[in-house]
């Protein structure tokens, strides 16, 4: 038997490797994609800060505005009321989210990413409002004042990012 040239030339003949090795064993490159997959998705849902938010539907005898102290909200008697038609709808990146729950005045939203600037809500009422604007009990303070359509119906405002968990959405009839 003839030796190629690379190899040493005190190679034995029987030294040389025969047949196939192991093959590749698929269950190591499954478990790595699965590890890449579950590392991914906890980075993104701990970097995003993925949470139940709830909203408040509160009716409000005074009207408030963005610039309205929470002294003002508390003399203005925001009590909660039953929803009745009224749907809320939290928006991220063009994705309308429904609730997860609704349980009296309060609607819930799972999965929402508090780290983003995305977030938005939209509310629809059965009737019209003359003003909307999203509270932050935890914290004393008007977050937000939402824009409405001319009917005063359907309203719409950027959460932006990093706030509580839980909000009141104060409608002034």
């Amino acid at each position: 038997m003839a030796r190629a040239r690379h190899e040493a030339s005190w190679t034995h003949a029987e030294a040389t490797v025969k047949g196939s090795t192991q093959g590749n064993r698929p269950w190591v490159l499954i478990l790595c994609v699965a590890l890449i997959v579950g590392l991914a998705t906890l980075g993104y849902s701990r970097f995003w800060n993925l949470q139940t938010v709830s909203y408040e539907l509160r009716e409000c005898a005074q009207p408030l505005t963005d610039e309205s102290t929470w002294e003002q909200v508390q003399a203005a008697g925001c009590d909660p009321v039953d929803p009745g038609q009224t749907k809320l709808w939290v928006t991220n990146e063009g994705e309308q989210i429904e609730p997860a729950t609704v349980e009296g005045s309060t609607f819930s939203f799972d999965m929402i990413p508090i780290h983003s600037p995305a977030p938005g809500l939209r509310v629809e009422l059965d009737g019209a409002a003359q003003s909307i604007v999203i509270a932050e009990p935890e914290n004393q303070k008007i977050r937000r004042q939402m824009n409405g359509d001319r009917a005063g119906t359907s309203w719409s405002a950027n959460i932006g990012s990093r706030g509580p968990l839980h909000y009141w959405v104060l409608v002034t009839p």
